[in-house]
């Protein structure tokens, strides 16, 4: 059974956005960046083929390489993730915690369809534990934290369509949307205005 943490995470998005956050922020001057992506699973592919993506360079990126990225893609035993016994192969986006490193970015799995997911939530973001996606899912992605340029630091937001996952290659094709703006939750084509 899955669980639906995003529903109260948005729910709480909502209230933030719309009771104020305490900090005024300068107007976004970016627009919501679509790229597609192909992300390989750590292991099983060849050297140097990019498993992780990374939010503020938007880019894939090598994660022997380089920490600065965002999310893993993997395939592997369910049981390994601990998401089953089976013993099936599943595909999952790993965040950065489950590495060992800060736990400042995270993923959140959703019902909702890619297009209608319009603002992201602020809070209920799976920081540590492995989350199970097959083709067709959205998820939600905060990057580890930035250093706005109005003097606090916030993550970045961002949705992710599983439009493939390829068993035989070992790799997945992901339509991602990541708003760039330090301190906006837009996920909407467009300069964001919250």
């Amino acid at each position: 059974m899955r669980r639906y943490p995003w529903l109260t995470a948005l729910a709480a998005s909502a209230c933030l956005v719309g009771c104020g956050s305490g900090i005024d922020v300068p107007p976004a001057t970016t627009a919501v960046t679509q790229q597609q992506i192909h992300l390989y699973a750590i292991a099983g592919t060849p050297v140097g083929t990019p498993s992780a993506y990374d939010m503020v360079q938007l880019g894939e990126v090598q994660i022997f390489r380089s920490n600065s990225w965002d999310y893993v893609f993997d395939l592997g035993p369910d049981s390994s993730y601990g998401l089953g016994t089976t013993g099936d192969t599943i595909a999952v986006i790993l965040p950065r915690g489950y590495f060992g490193f800060a736990e400042d970015g995270g993923v959140i799995w959703t019902l909702s369809s890619f297009d209608s997911v319009l603002v992201a939530p602020i809070i209920g973001y799976e920081q540590k534990k492995a989350t199970r996606v097959r083709a067709g899912d959205t998820f939600l992605v905060s990057s580890r934290a930035q250093a706005c340029n109005f003097g606090v630091s916030r993550p970045l937001y961002a949705k992710g369509l599983i439009q493939s996952i390829d068993l035989v290659t070992r790799s997945a094709v992901i339509l991602m949307e990541v708003d760039t703006n330090c301190g906006f939750i837009g996920l909407g084509i467009g300069i964001p205005t919250h």
